[in-house]
């Protein structure tokens, strides 16, 4: 009988040690969805994502998220632990407006000349 109540302080004391080691999660998404996610430049994958906050930016207290998706403004957010990690962040991207350059020409006899340059 002794040995079991032995092994159960023992398992509590395991257990207590492994919960103060926890690691942090967080969940990003985008609007719109779909947005290639990096964290600290390496990529993790499409928003939505839940992304495991690393060791480096547990010791810095701050963690470096980019978006980007064709069509719109790349954006980096900085999320830091204030007092405590986030367990979510929304980030909304900037739609990229296309324009064109456009250069109008006239000439005598009624001729105009047009030309679109996209950018």
């Amino acid at each position: 009988m002794r040995k079991s109540v032995r092994g159960l302080g023992l398992a509590a004391v395991v257990v207590l040690f492994a919960s103060g080691c926890a690691q942090h999660r967080i969940a990003i998404s985008t609007d719109p969805s779909n947005a290639a996610v990096t964290i600290d430049e390496a990529y993790i994958g499409d928003s939505p994502v839940v992304i495991t906050v690393p060791a480096k930016a547990e010791d810095s207290g701050k963690l470096s998220v980019r978006v980007a998706k064709e069509g719109y403004s790349p954006t980096l957010r900085v999320v830091n632990k204030d007092p405590a990690w986030p367990e979510q962040v929304q980030i909304t991207l900037q739609k990229i407006e296309k324009s064109a350059d456009v250069d109008v020409r006239t000439g005598g006899n009624a001729n105009t000349d047009v030309e679109v340059h996209p950018k």
